[in-house]
C-alpha cells in the first residue's frame, strides 16, 4: 500500500500571533523554532508557546532523526541555557501548528503542559518516604544478617520495595506487565497473602492516591477534547481506576528514587544512570499510549541549598525546572522523588490478560481465571475461599484501588464475562441479557453500612444475537424494549469507539516515532479493515523500540522501515 503524503506546496514559515524566544546560539539548528504566544484561544489569559512542525510523514522520519541526536546538558541553570533550550514555566502549555495547515490556532495540538500542586496530600506523604531524616543515607537501604533493614529511605526498608530490572532505585506501584505473555496484574510485590493491608501496601496506595489526584488535576487543566475522550473510553473497555476513582486515565505508576549528587561529582547525570537505570537518561517509553500523556510529579524532598535541577523534552528541547541532575551540598534525606503515571498502551486498548480471579484446580495454571481481551467489546458458593500465589485484581488491587473503584471494576468486568460465556450457547436459544438490570444485582457495604450498586454504565454492552421473530414480540416473556435498549446500546458503542480513533490519530499526529512506525506498517503490504481501530495500523511497541534504538544508532530511518548506515 503506498504512502499518501502532502504534494510540495506553500507552507507556513512563521507564528504570526507571536514573538520569537531568543535562544542560546547553541540550539540545534534543526530544531524548532518556539513562539512566545499570550491568550491563546486554547490556553486564554496565559502565556502559551508554539511551534511549528511539518506533520507529513517526510517531516516525520526528519523530526525523529534530530531527536535523536539531542542530548540532556550538564547539571545547572547555565548549562541548560547554554545547550538553547526554551524554559517552560508553571501554568503554560506548548502547542504543535502544521506548517502546511490553515494557522488558526484553534487548530493546533497540545504538546505538553507544566502545572504547579502544593496540595497538602502531597507534603504529608513525602514525609511517610523518608521518615526520620536521622535513619536516612544516600544509599540504598540494606538487609543486615538478621533480616533488618538499613540506610536509604523509609520506603526502601521493606521486603516489599522490589525494584525494577536494571534500575536499583526505580519501584513499580501499580499493576506490572509481561510483555509476554502479555499479561498485567497488580505488582507481585503488592500481593496480599492473608487479605489484609499492612504498612508499606499502606504507604504504597498513599503514594499512588496521591500522584493520581495531582495527575488527574493537571489533566483537567489540558484539552477538554482529551478529558472526555479518555473518561470515554475508559468506561467503555471498564479499566482499572488506580489511587482514586476518578483515574481513568493512567493505570500504571512508578516511583524513581535518586539522591542529590554533591557539587564535587564527575557525574554528567547527577548520578540518576547508577540509581534508576535508562529512567535517568534519554529514552523512549515506547510502550505508553500514542492518544494520551504521560504524566511526571516532582515530589523531591530537598534542603534549601540544592539547586531542584531540570527536565527535558528533547524532541523540542523545551525543559522545566525541578526534575533533573541535582547537585548542590546534600544532607543524607536529599532526594529527587519522581512518581511517573503511565498510561499503558495494552491496557488503555484492552488487548493484554489480566489475571482475574482463583478458581478450583491443583496445578497454578489451573488455579487462574484470566480474564482475556475477547472478553471486551452464582447458584452455589465454594466453602473456602479462592486463592492464588499470582496477584489478581479481584484479591489483590484493594492495595492500589478505593473501594468503589475497585468494586466497580470487578463488576463491570463480570459482565463483559458473563457475556462471553453466554455467547457459546446455541444460537437457537435466542439468549438475551439485560445488563442494566444485572449491575443493580450486585451491592456491597460501605464504612456508613449503606448498600450500594456500582451505579450507572452508560455504556455498557448488550446481547441481543438475532432480530426478534413475530412470535418473539407477540410473546409475553420476550420485551420489546429490550430489543430497543440493545440497539441504542450497539449505537452507543460504535460511536465511542469512532470518537476513540479519532482522538487517537490527532494526538499521535504529532509524535514522530508513531507516524514513522505505522508508515512502516502499511508500507510493507499489511492491509488494516476499516472497520476495527478506524482502519489504523496496531502499534506494537517492541517494534516502536527497534525503530527507537536505530535512530539512536545514528542510522538514517527510510519509510520503508529500513536504515541506511550513516
Amino acid at each position: 500500500m503506498p504512502i499518501q503524503s502532502r504534494n510540495k506546496q506553500s507552507c507556513l514559515t512563521a507564528v504570526l500571533q507571536g514573538t520569537l524566544i531568543k535562544v542560546h546560539a547553541a540550539r540545534d539548528p534543526e530544531l524548532p523554532q518556539m513562539y512566545e504566544v499570550f491568550n491563546h484561544p486554547l490556553r486564554p489569559n496565559q502565556r502559551s508557546i508554539v511551534f511549528l512542525a511539518d506533520l507529513t510523514i517526510e517531516g516525520r522520519v526528519k523530526a525523529l532523526e534530530v531527536q535523536n541526536r539531542q542530548r540532556i546538558p550538564g547539571p545547572g541553570l547555565e548549562n541548560s541555557k547554554n545547550s538553547g533550550a526554551v524554559f517552560v514555566n508553571p501554568g503554560e502549555m506548548v502547542f504543535v501548528r502544521d506548517m502546511h495547515g490553515t494557522g488558526d490556532p484553534r487548530e493546533d495540538k497540545t504538546h505538553s503542559w507544566l502545572t504547579k500542586a502544593t496540595q497538602e496530600l502531597i507534603r504529608q506523604v513525602i514525609k511517610k518516604i523518608v521518615s526520620k531524616k536521622e535513619l536516612c543515607t544516600s544509599e540504598k537501604a540494606s538487609q543486615g544478617i538478621d533480616g533488618t533493614y538499613a540506610g536509604g529511605l523509609q520506603f526502601e526498608r521493606h521486603d516489599r520495595a522490589v525494584h525494577v530490572a536494571g534500575a536499583e532505585r526505580a519501584y513499580t506501584l501499580g499493576p506490572s506487565h509481561e510483555r509476554v505473555p502479555n499479561r498485567s496484574a497488580p505488582h507481585a510485590s503488592g500481593k496480599m497473602y492473608e487479605g489484609e493491608m499492612d504498612d508499606h501496601l499502606e504507604l504504597q496506595k498513599d503514594i499512588i492516591k496521591m500522584h493520581a489526584s495531582a495527575a488527574m488535576t493537571a489533566l483537567r487543566q489540558g484539552p477538554p477534547d482529551l478529558l472526555q475522550n479518555l473518561e470515554n473510553h475508559a468506561e467503555l473497555i471498564d479499566l482499572p481506576r488506580i489511587g482514586t476513582d476518578d483515574n481513568f486515565a493512567y493505570p500504571n505508576m512508578q516511583l524513581n528514587i535518586s539522591p542529590v549528587a554533591p557539587l564535587g561529582s564527575r557525574s554528567v547525570d547527577g548520578g540518576l544512570s547508577t540509581s534508576i537505570g535508562i529512567f535517568g537518561g534519554e529514552h523512549i517509553d515506547a510502550g505508553d499510549h500514542e492518544g494520551t500523556f504521560t504524566c511526571a510529579g516532582v515530589y523531591s524532598h530537598l534542603s534549601s541549598n540544592c539547586d531542584p535541577g531540570y527536565f527535558f523534552l528533547l524532541d523540542i528541547m523545551v525543559c522545566v525546572s525541578g526534575a533533573v541532575c541535582l547537585k548542590g551540598n546534600p544532607k543524607c534525606y536529599d532526594y529527587r522523588l519522581i512518581v511517573v503515571g503511565y498510561p499503558v498502551r495494552d491496557l488503555i486498548e484492552g488487548t493484554n490478560v489480566l489475571p482475574f480471579a482463583a478458581l478450583p484446580g491443583s496445578q497454578p495454571h489451573q488455579r487462574e481465571l484470566r480474564f482475556s481481551p475477547e472478553w471486551t467489546p452464582n447458584a452455589f458458593q465454594y466453602k473456602d475461599r479462592g486463592w492464588t500465589s499470582q496477584s489478581t485484581w479481584v484479591a489483590d488491587a484493594f492495595s492500589i484501588m478505593t473501594p468503589a473503584a475497585h468494586f466497580r471494576f470487578i463488576i463491570l468486568g463480570l459482565v463483559f464475562l458473563i457475556l462471553y460465556i453466554l455467547n457459546q450457547l446455541p444460537a437457537s436459544y435466542k439468549v438475551e441479557c439485560d445488563t442494566e438490570a444485572l449491575l443493580k444485582c450486585f451491592t456491597r457495604e460501605r464504612e456508613d453500612g449503606k448498600r450500594v450498586n456500582c451505579g450507572e454504565w452508560p455504556s455498557r454492552p448488550e446481547m441481543k444475537r438475532t432480530p426478534p421473530t413475530p412470535t418473539d414480540m407477540e410473546s409475553s416473556t420476550v420485551s420489546a424494549d429490550v430489543t430497543v435498549t440493545c440497539s441504542t446500546q450497539n449505537s452507543i458503542w460504535e460511536t465511542q469507539f469512532a470518537l476513540w480513533d479519532a482522538h487517537v490519530d490527532k494526538y499521535a499526529s504529532t509524535i514522530s516515532i508513531i507516524q514513522v512506525h505505522r508508515a512502516n506498517r502499511i508500507s510493507n503490504g499489511e492491509v488494516y479493515n476499516p472497520n476495527s481501530k478506524g482502519g489504523r495500523p496496531p502499534v506494537i511497541t517492541a517494534s516502536v523500540i527497534a525503530l527507537a534504538k536505530r535512530a539512536a544508532a545514528g542510522n538514517k530511518i527510510t519509510v520503508d522501515g529500513g536504515t541506511q548506515g550513516e
